[in-house]
């Protein structure tokens, strides 16, 4: 596991730092420890974007990693919110005097994350592969499958079909 480590006024994420404008973010994880210390009020950590001023959507992803700042942090994005659908993010997050941002993202537990225990009468691996499925058949396309590794489900990709 690598560490992202930064300081003052910035963003820091898994996946992108700082989101401005129109992105999307699909099928995407983190598990990367992310730390963020003596920031000024804009300063924030997310598992995928730390922090956004856009147009911002993510989806089926997971962060897992460990998340500390000073000021903002949330399990996938850190401060400025955005769409998020089918995103997880593991329950360690810890901040500053800042806030914990959610977004509607799914706060979850080792065992869940690992496959031994249901997340709504589900493992997080199927839960994933569902919505992988929708996506592939509007598009007619077979790209991505989650496969449920040791502690972690990964990305597998495929061709189109």
């Amino acid at each position: 596991m690598e560490k992202l480590s930064g300081k003052w006024q910035s963003g820091a994420g898994g996946i992108l730092g700082y989101s401005q404008n129109n992105n999307y973010i699909y099928n995407a994880y983190n598990v990367g420890e992310i730390e963020l210390i003596n920031g000024t009020s804009y300063a924030a950590v997310g598992g995928i974007v730390g922090y956004n001023e856009g147009n911002l959507t993510i989806e089926n992803c997971y962060n897992i990693g460990i998340l500390k700042s000073s000021r903002n942090v949330g399990g996938i994005v850190g401060n400025g919110g955005g769409t998020l659908q089918n995103c997880f993010y593991l329950n360690n997050l810890e901040k500053g005097q800042g806030n914990i941002v959610e977004n509607n993202a799914i706060a979850i537990n080792e065992q869940q994350l690992k496959g031994n225990m249901n997340t709504n009468g589900k493992i997080m691996v199927d839960i994933l592969n569902e919505y992988v499925k929708i996506k592939n058949k509007i598009n007619n396309i077979r790209l991505q499958e989650w496969k449920q590794k040791d502690e972690y489900p990964v990305l597998i990709l495929f061709e189109n079909i």
